[in-house]
């Protein structure tokens, strides 16, 4: 896929939309995984005239391979939506909702060895940080880790007095 090719793919998805818009290919630019390609009313491009400019909108990233449209706001800055689309695969992920909140829910420890183990594992810490990270949580402490540990470590936690949650819904 080229510049030239993602550019006809969203013009022809604002045509759709509406016949004000135009792609404005002197902003187009290519990154690893899509193309971002920006768009603004016909009215401008031809006056630079500001009172025709639209607002409230970003660049339309093309995925290179699926060819898929993902149209952006103005919510983020453009490399934020980028940033997103080439970690995750979707643009409108951010790190935030990436992550859990762990925290030790229990008083009385069943097993440390286990305990010690799943928070090495989680965090990818060694033995000796691990045994910091836990004592903090027996102490009240709340770690926040990526979202991407295994159903068997989320089931272990649980079954260790630990309480899994969403950064988000605290």
């Amino acid at each position: 896929m080229t510049a030239q090719d993602a550019e006809k793919l969203v013009t022809k998805d604002l045509v759709k939309k509406s016949d004000l818009f135009a792609v404005m290919p002197e902003g187009t630019f290519e990154t690893k995984k899509c193309f971002a390609v920006y768009y603004q009313t016909e009215e401008y491009i031809k006056t630079k005239d500001f009172g025709s400019l639209a607002v409230g909108h970003g660049a339309v990233l093309v995925d290179k391979i699926t060819e898929k449209l993902y149209h952006t706001g103005s919510g983020r800055a453009a490399e934020s939506y980028i940033e997103s689309y080439e970690k995750y695969g979707n643009p409108f992920l951010q790190e935030d909702i990436l992550r859990l909140n762990i925290t030790f829910n229990k008083s009385d420890l069943n097993n440390k060895l286990d305990e010690l183990k799943l928070i090495k594992a989680i965090t990818g810490q060694g033995i000796s940080d691990a045994k910091e990270i836990l004592k903090d949580m027996k102490n009240g402490e709340i770690i926040t880790i990526p979202n991407h540990i295994s159903i068997e470590q989320r089931i272990a936690l649980l079954a260790n007095g630990f309480k899994i949650s969403h950064p988000l819904k605290n």
